[in-house]
């Protein structure tokens, strides 16, 4: 729609709920209160309908529609590859079904699931679990090793730490609801300072120097620059 249109549409909608949805002008576009309302609900009666032909066409196992998918940003490759050899089974056998995949951050995961936006959300989850989501662990484990660039002060042990060298001295990055895996062995545990979403801003954060992590071996094999292997797990 052009947007003279979109304009008209929306102040007859307003004129028909007898609500003000949204404030135009100079200063830019901005829904009211009563807007926001409008809005989610709206996108609900739609989502409310796509479920209803889906159920509907199952009766036939005539499965059709859009599939949502939600993935936490920095899960492992792992997992992505997983979620490829799903999607690519299941497209395979119901030919006019179809996978949008998203992501989000680990704050928003919840959020995410409560949305009525999306079907799936697959995410870890470290924190204290809301009683309002539904958890179904996958049973997936990764396994990686301990990074640090070429010129930290543990890039010198090829071959596992000495007994004297604790990892809790040095400073470690970790990828925001992966905090379970920062355990090295045992009770031994990184010195976390910092978190991130994105791997690839932790590889950044490594490859200064201050920093140690832990990475699945996929991960780092896509990495550029010099990073060396001080201690696996």
């Amino acid at each position: 729609m052009q947007r003279p249109n979109i304009s008209a549409a929306i102040k007859k909608l307003e004129e028909r709920l007898d609500l003000v949805l949204c404030h135009r002008g100079r200063g830019g576009f901005q829904m009211t209160k009563e807007g926001e309302v409008v809005f989610q609900e709206t996108k609900r009666i739609f989502n409310s309908f796509d479920n209803f032909v889906f159920n509907i066409k199952s009766l036939h196992d005539d499965y059709s529609g859009h599939i949502t998918l939600v993935m936490m940003a920095g899960l492992p490759l792992s997992y992505h590859l997983a979620v490829s050899k799903s999607v690519k089974s299941t497209m395979k056998k119901f030919s006019d079904i179809h996978v949008n995949i998203q992501t989000c951050l680990y704050k928003e995961v919840e959020h995410a699931a409560l949305s009525d936006e999306c079907h799936l959300v697959l995410s870890t989850y470290d924190a204290v679990k809301p009683e309002s989501v539904t958890f179904h662990p996958v049973d997936v484990e990764c396994k990686g090793r301990l990074y640090c660039a070429a010129s930290h002060a543990l890039a010198k042990y090829r071959d596992g730490l000495p007994d004297n060298v604790k990892i809790g001295d040095y400073p470690a990055i970790s990828i925001s609801g992966l905090s379970s895996a920062n355990y090295i062995s045992g009770d031994t545990r990184m010195a976390i300072q910092t978190f991130s979403d994105s791997y690839d801003v932790c590889l950044s954060a490594i490859m200064t120097g201050e920093y140690v992590g832990l990475f699945t071996r996929l991960c780092t094999q896509q990495s550029s620059g010099r990073l060396r292997t001080s201690a696996c797990w």
